[in-house]
């Protein structure tokens, strides 16, 4: 295991962002034991601040705790493919519904363009990394334009999952998803409420399709030998 080694000044959150890029490319693998000493060793750290983070991370559903065995990193199932997407489906719809009079701003469409390029861009570059993080960075400006705070801590309560998700997909196939964002901006301009709600579910399908049949695959991927 090698990790990045941090100043003893750090923060918890830069603990929990190495250790979640950790889990997300691969360095603890799915099923693999967590333990604080090591950790904390590695990063040179307190056990109290890696105690922190794993904390954190069951939150986030990366990382399971199982009593009188310690930490370990979420193996997802397909079951879990299945209900993220159903959730991510059913909040952004809400979102969109509640964010339709924002399309009408110059703006706003003008920021949907660029978040939708810089998907391609990172698509383009092959870095399973960068393609995920533009994909939700995407998605997660479109959510933050529905002004609710609940519906927003939903989302953003499984966006570590679903990276670790279109990571692996991109890694796999990295023009998957970049061509769709394209269709999205289209469908905003267009602005209409009913066919952009069909639009949003019939894409959350076919990724959680496209994923699903690449199950064998993407559960067994190394993300570390696509990098």
């Amino acid at each position: 295991m090698k990790l990045e080694t941090l100043k003893r000044s750090t923060t918890m959150e830069h603990v929990l962002e190495v250790i979640r890029n950790a889990i997300l490319d691969g360095t603890f693998s799915p099923g693999s034991q967590l333990k604080q000493s090591v950790i904390a060793q590695e990063l040179q750290v307190s056990q109290g601040l890696v105690r922190e983070a794993l904390n954190r991370m069951i939150e986030e559903g990366l990382v399971l705790r199982y009593p009188y065995r310690g930490m370990f990193v979420t193996e997802l199932t397909e079951r879990d493919v299945e209900e993220i997407y159903c959730l991510r489906s059913t909040l952004e719809r809400l979102a969109l519904r509640l964010a339709l009079p924002h399309f009408s701003r110059p703006e706003v469409l003008e920021t949907a363009e660029r978040l939708s390029a810089e998907v391609t861009r990172a698509a383009r570059m092959e870095s399973p990394d960068a393609a995920a993080l533009a994909d939700l960075a995407f998605h997660r400006y479109l959510i933050g334009l529905s002004g609710n705070s609940r519906l927003i801590k939903a989302w953003d309560a499984i966006t570590s999952q679903a990276k670790y998700l279109l990571r692996n997909l991109y890694a796999v196939e990295p023009d998957a998803e970049a061509v769709d964002h394209t269709d999205w901006v289209a469908q905003l301009r267009a602005g209409d409420l009913q066919a952009l709600e069909a639009f949003v579910e019939e894409q959350m399908q076919r990724t959680q399709a496209k994923i699903l049949d690449l199950w064998p695959i993407l559960s067994e991927h190394s993300p570390k030998a696509a990098s």
